[in-house]
């Protein structure tokens, strides 16, 4: 039974709601799912051919006119390896952070915990992230078959299962407090686009955390989105090196940024109807 009052609920308390109403969850993902893919021209092929072409072009940019070390891999895996898991951090981010934008009718006139809209949003990132995936695997065993490549298929590929839920606590949070500042600043959600732009380009997407100078290495520290980057390359790539120190600050930030996230998220929740 779904009691409904004025109190302030807790995270805690919002997350056992959210879970014994996960049929909520369920029926939105269902819902966006199909949304997702109406009226499109491309349908699931869209999301296959995207991050490929993203990849086809970086790769023509950065090799004729770019200096980007590689860390010794072809330049293709190595852009498509940093835009596959960006595309799915951008992506899951911006869609947690506009949820009480894109839902405000709904959220306006009807009761709903929000964090089934946050963890369906996320749900839909990761499916999308999967197809992707599963392209890139297929991209590297013609690698391994055909051009001799060191690719590690080892334990490591198990370690993808706490990246991808360090990237959706991370996305996540991100959401709670750009979705919770949008309610009254608007203009937040105008410069999102942008800001993950620029993020981009300081995130080792198509270059190497390796390859940072020293005097520089304070960009990656304070950026939680490189290590994740850094880390799935080294799931997959035999000879890839990694800096334990930016994982270990990186993960600090990212549960720094999920308790004040929590913390905002509670706060809206209470008083969602007169924000919107």
């Amino acid at each position: 039974m779904l009691v409904i009052n004025n109190q302030n609920h807790s995270f805690i308390t919002l997350v056992k709601e959210a879970i014994y109403n996960k049929f909520i969850i369920f029926e939105l993902f269902k819902k966006e799912l199909k949304t997702s893919y109406a009226q499109s021209l491309l349908g699931p092929a869209y999301f296959v051919l995207f991050p490929l072409i993203q990849t086809f072009f970086f790769n023509f940019l950065l090799t004729n006119f770019g200096k980007f070390e590689t860390s010794g891999l072809p330049s293709f895996l190595f852009y498509l390896s940093g835009i596959t898991l960006w595309n799915f951090i951008s992506v899951s981010s911006t869609k947690c952070s506009q949820i009480y934008n894109v839902n405000r009718k709904i959220l306006g006139k009807l009761y709903i915990n929000n964090l089934n809209l946050f963890v369906s949003s996320l749900l839909i990132s990761f499916v999308h992230f999967f197809v992707n995936l599963i392209v890139f695997i297929l991209i590297l065993i013609v690698y391994k078959i055909y051009f001799k490549l060191e690719i590690v298929f080892s334990f490591r590929f198990f370690l993808l299962i706490p990246l991808i839920f360090f990237i959706m606590l991370l996305s996540l949070s991100v959401g709670f407090i750009i979705s919770s500042l949008s309610l009254k600043y608007k203009d937040v959600i105008y410069g999102l686009n942008f800001i993950f732009q620029i993020l981009m380009l300081i995130s080792p997407v198509l270059f190497s955390a390796q390859s940072v100078s020293q005097d520089h290495y304070y960009i990656l520290f304070c950026n939680p989105f490189a290590s994740l980057i850094e880390c799935f390359r080294w799931i997959f790539f035999k000879d890839y090196q990694i800096i334990y120190s930016l994982i270990f600050f990186n993960l600090i930030e990212i549960l720094l940024l999920f308790i004040v996230g929590a913390r905002m998220f509670s706060i809206v929740q209470k008083k969602i109807s007169d924000l919107i």
